[in-house]
């Protein structure tokens, strides 16, 4: 049976639930923007509270005649921006530009060290898949994925661990989001219609195996091999088909 616990919820749920997240925070910012630039006093006010509130205490947003820009620890709203240099609430373009810069350099570099955690994390959980301990290496990948989420080789790794301890659906889910990083990736097309095929959800794999031979018109027989073999292996009660 298959553990309910995961690092991620399943692919469509995430990408319906993050489109509505999304689509109602344009609303929200649209509705306090527009009472901003209210000539209401009241109603400019009103929206300001309620900027600061969404924004917490450490960001506050800035408008000027043509211009909204949300800029962290600064106190002042003020349509009349950069009007007063003396007045050290005001940013300058100049000031603003820069700290625009330093949050971009610490972005960076904070990427590129969670990078480099990850690519050790993922390199000691391979060492342990090729040794068949696959908890130990689902715990490796699990934690390489708390530092990156956008590399398509952890998530085919851990669909591939999932198969591995018979944790199909799971295994799917992180087959659709390597797809969706690198959607020519083979074994990740190869290790869906595994993990499909596993549960019974042969219409699925049905959808899936064309996508993968559309995909890698010169790799047909290879295909067909492999599924054929992964279905046999099946009706002998032995799912253990590596993908080479």
């Amino acid at each position: 049976m298959e553990s309910s616990s995961n690092k991620l919820p399943p692919f469509d749920k995430v990408k319906d639930d993050e489109l509505a997240n999304f689509l109602q925070k344009v609303d929200d910012i649209t509705s306090v923007i527009n009472g901003m630039c209210s000539k209401d006093p009241s109603v400019s006010e009103g929206a300001t509270k309620k900027a600061d509130y969404l924004l917490g205490n450490d960001a506050k947003i800035q408008i000027d005649e043509e211009n909204v820009k949300v800029v962290k620890n600064r106190t002042v709203i003020n349509r009349k921006a950069y009007e007063n240099d003396d007045n050290p609430n005001q940013a300058s373009p100049e000031s603003f530009m820069k700290s625009v810069e330093r949050d971009a350099k610490e972005r960076a570099e904070n990427r590129r060290m969670s990078r480099e955690v990850a690519k050790r994390l993922m390199k000691e959980g391979s060492k342990h898949y090729r040794s068949k301990e696959y908890e130990k290496a689902l715990s490796y990948y699990n934690q390489a994925m708390d530092e990156v989420r956008d590399d398509y080789l952890l998530y085919l790794n851990r669909a591939l661990t999932f198969t591995n301890l018979g944790l199909y659906s799971k295994a799917v889910d992180d087959c659709k989001w390597a797809l969706k990083l690198d959607e020519d990736n083979l074994k990740a097309f190869l290790c869906k219609a595994k993990a499909q095929l596993c549960i019974n959800k042969d219409e699925e794999a049905e959808v899936t195996i064309p996508e993968a031979l559309e995909k890698h018109p010169g790799k047909e027989q290879f295909i067909t091999d492999y599924v054929n073999g992964v279905k046999l292996a099946r009706q002998e009660n032995n799912t253990n088909v590596s993908l080479g």
